[in-house]
């Protein structure tokens, strides 16, 4: 078994380890990048050598694919199609130890070499910073040393590396991970530390890529408490990661960008959806390398749906196949927050600015001219309510205004208040020449209050009594919504309710029986589905991720991540990811 010494001369971990009497490998991690440097001693004089810059052995491509996995929860899990997993459940049938990444509790990556096939779902998930994965080396060799199989998955760097660092053996499997340039992990721990001031809690589990809606940068935080938040669309993170004033180029090999000429067995990258395809639930590119690499693909491919082939795969529509590390300035991140930095190095000359107010102005005459539908009644509304209304607070930049379809009638008596922060959109039809009418009545100090979006869908009826509270996140709501709210309706982020509903804080009534309450607010949590003629009871809260079937009655609250149906409305089972 080798054996194993400090190098002395390097500033990281110093896993340093003998490959042959003359020749070591050195290990380890410098702002959150794998270094790895190849030590050759001459005549006592040893001479360090980036691993990098050691020609590696590359594999001509024998054949290519777009796929994904079979089961729907494995492509949702995976930051693409969901393919790695297959590969894993193939292996381990056949005894592998294979490895995978997981955040620690610190948000940093690991490398993890197992058994055990209960960990394929914790490897799963795109991680943008690079993993740590030099103590798992020594461990694989070890493995390797000791007769046993090994799958090792990592980018075209640490599988260069492992190569160096334990040589050609059969019974190691390489996956090749194309991915894009990793963030540095300052980058991370900043993004982590503001969301976990934005949303009052400890994040414990972040997924990025998140499959639940269709955008490539959507991401899922889960709190310690048990919450559940949720981006949709490019947040600052995502703009300073790909953005070249922030980031400065370290190093770029061109011999890990080709696509004909790979360094694993198989290599796996991410594939974009061609405008034909509109599940957008992840896609994978493979590359079949070796013959050992072609052996395992026709054990898993069983577990995978085939796509494309060879000629057939668009090369354009794999996701940045190329290799390079980014540095990230780390004066910035010290003193600043990510969106300072954002609005600091995005400063618009004259020119962009005005683009940037041609955009919104077209933006805002194609918005009131698809819900209004150019009705004079409706334009007159939409006037009179953003602009002569007194109690209507809105903001426009955030398009944080009122927005009225035709046969839409709003009450909004003296003292009740609108404050928008996102647009309030009332009477939206799917039929265009439907006479749907829409009703807002809101009492004196009663109050709407928007964050995000409101869409109330047409023939829906929205009474606010006096003194409560309407307060929205992002709504998207069907047809003919009824909303009752005497104290306080709370509606989270990314919420959809279908046709026919009913939602009420108030019975409206006293009742003369002990312990009845009149009024009790209600929570919907965030990502939730309400599907049609359900009705939503005083006093319920509906937790993040909950599913209430059609035509259900619910009287009792709801944990998160639960469906329930029926009236009653019962328990039927607790999906973890759904898409509406």
């Amino acid at each position: 078994m080798a054996s194993f010494q400090i190098n002395k001369n390097c500033e990281g971990c110093g896993l340093c380890a003998a490959m042959t009497n003359n020749e070591d490998i050195c290990l380890y991690y410098k702002d959150g990048y794998l270094q790895a440097q190849y030590i050759q001693h001459n005549a006592n004089l040893p001479k360090i050598v980036c691993a990098l810059d050691v020609e590696p052995k590359l594999n001509l491509v024998i054949d290519r694919y777009v796929a994904y996995h079979k089961q729907l929860d494995r492509r949702m899990d995976g930051s693409a199609g969901g393919v790695y997993g297959a590969l894993l459940e193939t292996v381990v049938k056949e005894g592998y130890y294979f490895t995978g990444t997981v955040f620690d509790a610190n948000f940093k990556v690991h490398h993890v070499v197992t058994n055990d096939p209960e960990q394929i779902k914790l490897f799963s998930g795109f991680k943008p910073v690079q993993s740590d994965c030099s103590l798992i080396f020594p461990k694989i060799k070890d493995l390797l040393g000791n007769g046993e199989k090994v799958l090792f998955c990592g980018t075209s760097m640490q599988c260069h590396a492992l190569n160096l660092y334990v040589g050609d053996n059969d019974n190691l499997i390489v996956v090749e991970n194309i991915m894009t340039a990793p963030v540095s992990q300052k980058m991370l721990d900043c993004y982590v530390q503001e969301k976990n001031a934005e949303y009052g809690g400890n994040i414990v589990d972040l997924r990025f890529c998140n499959k639940e809606f269709a955008c490539l940068n959507s991401k899922r935080f889960t709190l310690s408490s048990g919450r559940v938040f949720y981006t949709k669309e490019n947040d600052d993170f995502d703009v300073l990661t790909n953005d070249g004033k922030f980031t400065k180029k370290l190093v770029s090999r061109d011999r890990f960008k080709s696509l004909d000429e790979r360094i694993g067995d198989i290599s796996i990258g991410q594939y974009l959806p061609e405008k034909t395809w509109t599940d957008k639930l992840g896609y994978s590119y493979l590359s079949i390398n070796t013959e050992k690499g072609k052996a395992l693909f026709q054990k898993a491919k069983k577990r995978m749906v085939i796509v494309k082939s060879n000629d057939e795969i668009n090369v354009k529509q794999i996701h940045k196949a190329y290799h390079s590390y980014f540095g990230i300035d780390y004066t910035l991140l010290d003193k600043k927050d990510l969106k300072t930095i954002v609005k600091e190095s995005h400063k618009l000359g004259i020119l962009e600015k005005i683009k940037n107010e041609l955009r919104f102005w077209k933006w805002l005459f194609e918005h009131v001219k698809r819900i209004s539908q150019l009705h004079p009644s409706a334009l007159y509304k939409f006037i009179k309510y953003n602009f002569f209304t007194k109690g209507v607070e809105t903001d426009y930049r955030n398009h944080g205004l009122i927005f009225v379809a035709p046969y839409s009638e709003l009450s909004i008596d003296k003292g009740a208040e609108i404050e928008l922060h996102g647009p309030l959109e009332i009477g939206v039809k799917r039929v265009r020449s439907s006479k749907l009418e829409t009703r807002l009545w809101m009492k004196p100090q009663s109050k709407i209050l928007v964050h995000e979006k409101c869409m109330f869908g047409y023939g829906s009826n929205i009474e606010v009594y006096k003194g409560g509270l309407l307060e929205v996140g992002n709504l998207f709501s069907n047809a003919e919504l009824t909303i009752i709210c005497g104290k306080h309706i709370k509606l989270g982020n990314t919420v959809n309710i279908a046709k026919g509903c009913t939602v009420r804080d108030t019975n409206g009534h006293m009742v003369a029986v002990q312990g009845f309450k009149q009024l009790r607010p209600v929570e919907i949590g965030n990502h939730t589905w309400v599907c049609s003629n359900s009705t939503i009871m005083p006093g319920v809260k509906l937790g993040d991720g909950v599913i209430v079937g059609s035509n259900s009655y619910v009287s009792k609250s709801v944990k998160g991540f639960t469906l329930v149906q029926g009236n009653p409305a019962v328990e039927l089972g607790n999906p973890q990811y759904f898409r509406i």
